[in-house]
């Protein structure tokens, strides 16, 4: 049997069920263009997450400056178990000028919301608007509705590219029904 690479994330116990996911980033090909001078710094992100608990590993591969079709050639390994975990990948452009982050907003669940409809129930979904205090919105993004409930559970992810000095994030609780939640 052939010997495992040493840098292995992911889970750190070699239980039942568990594998080992070999990812292999090669290239982007295409990519859009992210600086001023028409290129990107593109580097891929790998999050390696369970839906119910969130992340467990991230990693990323070098940055490639000043290109649109970079070449990574790279190799990852995870300890996974395929019955639950999930491999975000994502490719992003290194921009250190402008200060933007990646922001990851995780919406869990809603406990105890108010009763909207006639029949004491509620078809809830939660709402996230990034937005400039001087330009107004500039994202929006929702959770799907649960129907029917004041507990929904969405463990949904969502991701902005935020610059922190001057982005602001709102989240909101909607029904499906009405426009509030008030």
């Amino acid at each position: 049997m052939a010997a495992l690479p040493a840098q292995i994330q992911g889970l750190q116990s070699d239980e039942d069920g568990t594998r080992i996911l070999k990812v292999k980033v090669i290239a982007g090909i295409g990519l859009a263009k992210k600086d001023i001078l028409g290129a990107s710094d593109p580097y891929t992100r790998m999050s390696l997450y369970d839906p119910v608990n969130g992340e467990i590993a991230g990693l990323q591969t070098k940055t490639i400056k000043k290109t649109l079709d970079p070449k990574w050639n790279e190799e990852f390994f995870f300890r996974v178990d395929p019955s639950k975990h999930r491999l975000l990948l994502e490719v992003f452009d290194e921009n250190r000028l402008d200060g933007t982050r990646i922001l990851k907003v995780k919406v869990i669940a809603g406990i105890g919301l108010a009763k909207k409809d006639i029949l004491g129930a509620s078809d809830p979904y939660t709402r996230m608007s990034l937005y400039d205090p001087v330009n107004g919105e500039i994202a929006g993004l929702q959770t799907k509705t649960i129907k029917k409930t004041l507990d929904p559970k969405w463990n949904e992810e969502f991701f902005f590219r935020v610059d922190p000095s001057k982005h602001r994030l709102l989240l909101e609780v909607f029904d499906e029904n009405r426009l509030d939640f008030q």
